[in-house]
């Protein structure tokens, strides 16, 4: 059951560390700004914004910050923490980063439960949000 809600982030920022004598990366953080978020509908964009769902005004960010980055045959695990309105959580992630002429592009997929950080209670959305994850970090 849930209403299925695309949308996406206009601001954020990250840092991409690689270790320069093997190339791998070794530390990932990023940050987004919650009022960057669109959804299509302006007044639900707003409604994301109160207290019920990211309380923007009191927690403008939500942030990551890895502890542990592993490559794996299929591509990287990426374990560290997730901070959204103002709660943090261990997270384990898997991605793919690939090297471009531009630098880094890393891409992943996961998932991330609304209850856990407070996210609305709204019966008619999933409690399961499926985030995607395309960054490029430049050399």
């Amino acid at each position: 059951m849930g209403i299925r809600v695309d949308g996406h982030f206009n601001h954020m920022l990250g840092e991409l560390q690689v270790n320069p004598s093997t190339g791998q990366p070794e530390f990932l953080y990023g940050e987004i700004q919650v009022n960057s978020i669109e959804t299509g509908i302006a007044l639900r964009d707003r409604h994301l914004l109160k207290s019920d769902y990211f309380n923007a005004e009191r927690h403008p960010q939500l942030k990551f910050r890895s502890e542990a980055i592993r490559r794996t045959e299929k591509g990287w695990i990426v374990s560290g923490w997730i901070s959204i309105k103002g709660k943090s959580q261990p997270i384990q992630i898997t991605a793919e980063a690939t090297k471009t002429s531009q630098g880094y592009l890393i891409k992943s997929k996961f998932q991330v439960k609304r209850s856990s950080f407070n996210l609305g209670d709204s019966a008619l959305l999933s409690d399961e949000v499926e985030v995607v994850w395309t960054l490029m970090f430049g050399a």
